[in-house]
């Protein structure tokens, strides 16, 4: 579950494991985009300074605090071109490595998505006074939230961008029930939400063979979770 505190004006968002610490002023600002890490960065505080390459203002959080991410990547090029001409063997080498390699990753990249959207993920939408607005699920955490907070979900924007909004909190339940008992509880919220259409496939005709005995068969713990009065909507 993605937890938020609030430490001497600092804000700490948990999320997918990963800490990241900004700037918090209560009722001035909200939760924006910055505060979620790049997933292949480490955060660090804004500030901007002058590209040495062509002028341009660049953050500083990046590794290469003199040049812009096209500078950076054409000094890397001539470098590499340098390289590969003083040393054509140990490159022809290093070439036919990485194109056998090359088609492992390739798997272990497919399968790694895959997996990925394995993970089922209940989110609540809360105000300031942590009363839930929305409830939606995803499987996929991050891109979830980067998509509420970037006002992608036409329901929640206006909701986000006030300043009643405070956070996104997700639970995962998916070490937590099986598939069956996923079923039933996907199935109790879409009957419970009026204002969801469902599409006419097999997984939402399943829903609507929900029955109380499956609902019985859900974890306790996960059902009292569950029962919030003001949900709104199965995002």
């Amino acid at each position: 579950m993605r937890k938020e505190t609030f430490v001497k004006k600092e804000s700490k968002i948990r999320i997918g494991g990963k800490i990241i610490n900004s700037p918090y002023i209560e009722g001035e600002r909200k939760i924006t985009l910055n505060d979620f890490a790049d997933l292949a960065k480490i955060y660090k505080e804004k500030c901007w300074v002058i590209c040495k390459g062509c002028g341009s203002f660049i953050s500083a959080s990046q590794k290469n605090k003199s040049l812009c991410y096209e500078c950076l990547n054409e000094q890397k090029k001539e470098t590499s071109n340098l390289w590969q001409k003083n040393n054509k063997e140990k490159a022809r080498e290093l070439t036919k490595r990485w194109v056998e390699n090359n088609k492992e990753l390739v798997k272990y990249r497919q399968k790694s998505r895959r997996e990925k959207r394995l993970g089922l993920y209940i989110y609540y939408l809360m105000d300031n006074f942590d009363n839930v607005k929305y409830v939606g699920r995803s499987t996929d955490m991050y891109i979830r939230a980067k998509q509420h907070l970037n006002g992608h979900v036409s329901t929640t924007k206006d909701f986000v961008n006030s300043t009643e909004f405070k956070e996104i909190r997700f639970a995962n339940l998916t070490n937590l029930i099986n598939k069956k008992e996923q079923k039933g509880l996907e199935a109790y919220l879409i009957n419970t939400i009026k204002t969801v259409d469902l599409n006419e496939d097999k997984e939402a005709k399943w829903y609507k063979k929900f029955d109380e005995e499956m609902k019985n068969n859900i974890d306790k713990k996960i059902w009292n979770m569950l029962k919030i009065k003001n949900m709104q909507e199965w995002v």
